[in-house]
């Protein structure tokens, strides 16, 4: 809205220094070719002053019409119309002629002289008027294109928005139902007693606590990405020092990264360096990027954690040496349950991760891609952020 507000704007600007300038020239056009005929031929005895204003043109027009008027009154009611005529005169005389005694009384003038004044001061007030008319026109045209352009792009994001939300709700039932069915089957041969190996009943009271976890983590995943999309949501923000959030996430999961089989390089600035943010959901951002990084690459893989700072950009790295990430799935990577990520088939993710990130990093008015590694590493996913002077 506020990018069709500075165009219609500067178009209403645009506009005005053009009729602006087109009635500077219909001005010296009349002042130089037109008052020359209409004194000659009809008020030989008054010498109007030099470059008369558009204003004061149409008030001596108009002032000629009521001197037409009370003409046309002097003939049925002599005594009305000559004291009209001697009021519309003595105004005239006085504010634009050279001499007060200059007289512009229209009062012999012929029925057909009389007509041919009238039409003459109208296509003065024709020419004049015409750059307004036309320039009303033309920017009633551009508001109705725009406004109907903003429609047609409101109605194509929202038949895209109910797309991707019905995609949603079949992904998450497809995420759902898979758990959900392997628990049931499970419970259902613990309860008729079909396995009878008390290590193969452990093995499926273990596979529905994990199914049960992975529900969950579903859910509360799929909650907070709700949440962050609500009308009532807002980012709780304060000063907060980056280098120092970077380093708790790094030690949370450190372990992970061990356990994992993966090496960690760590690579952040000793010195405070302040951002504005929501701490706790930079801190999810961060997690969200390094758990990813951990269940998406083969051990052995090296993961990188790197925060640097030039010319007012800070930049964070969470890159690996993985494999890279195809194109064609790269341009969905951040949407819910991205098509082509594999996380949801091998169950080592729920697809909603890094777009809960996404969302977050751009309510912080920040920035985060999917790029090539620094050198060394394959991929990168980088947050950038523009300091504030």
């Amino acid at each position: 809205m506020k990018n069709l507000q500075n165009f219609l704007i500067k178009r209403f600007i645009i506009l005005l220094v053009l009729v602006g300038g087109i009635e500077f020239w219909l001005n010296q056009v009349i002042n130089e070719y037109f008052f020359p005929v209409m004194k000659g031929t009809f008020l030989p005895d008054v010498d109007f002053r030099e470059g008369l204003s558009g204003g004061q043109i149409k008030i001596i027009m108009l002032f000629a019409l009521l001197q037409l008027f009370f003409n046309m009154i002097n003939r049925v009611i002599p005594f009305l119309g000559s004291i009209g005529t001697e009021a519309v005169n003595k105004v005239l005389t006085q504010y634009y002629a050279d001499s007060s005694r200059n007289n512009m009384e229209i009062i012999n003038l012929s029925s057909f002289e009389s007509l041919l004044l009238f039409l003459f001061i109208i296509a003065i007030y024709v020419m004049l008027v015409i750059p307004y008319v036309v320039s009303a026109f033309y920017y009633v045209k551009i508001v109705t294109k725009e406004m109907s352009e903003i429609s047609r792009i409101q109605r194509e994001e929202r038949m895209e928005f109910d797309r991707r939300r019905n995609l949603m709700l079949s992904d998450i039932a497809h995420d759902l139902r898979t758990p959900i069915t392997t628990i049931s089957g499970y419970a259902q041969a613990l309860k008729d007693n079909v396995v009878k190996d008390d290590e193969k009943r452990l093995e499926y009271l273990q596979a529905i606590e994990n199914k049960s976890k992975r529900m969950s983590d579903l859910i509360n995943l799929l909650f907070e990405y709700v949440k962050l999309d609500s009308d009532g949501f807002a980012l709780d923000t304060e000063e907060v020092d980056l280098c120092e959030l970077l380093r708790e996430n790094a030690a949370l999961i450190y372990q992970d990264m061990e356990e994992a089989g993966m090496d960690f390089e760590i690579d952040i600035p000793e010195e405070e360096l302040l951002i504005t943010a929501d701490k706790m959901q930079m801190s999810r951002v961060v997690t969200n990027l390094m758990v990813n990084a951990i269940r998406h690459n083969e051990p052995g893989t090296k993961i990188l954690l790197r925060m640097t700072e030039r010319l007012g950009i800070v930049t964070v790295h969470i890159a690996d040496t993985g494999a890279c990430i195809p194109e064609n799935i790269k341009e969905n990577l951040f949407e819910p349950f991205s098509k082509g990520d594999k996380s949801r088939s091998d169950g080592k993710g729920s697809g909603l991760g890094l777009s809960i990130a996404k969302k977050v990093i751009d309510m912080h008015g920040y920035e985060l891609s999917i790029e090539n590694g620094p050198e060394g590493y394959t991929k990168s996913f980088t947050i950038k952020i523009h300091l504030k002077n």
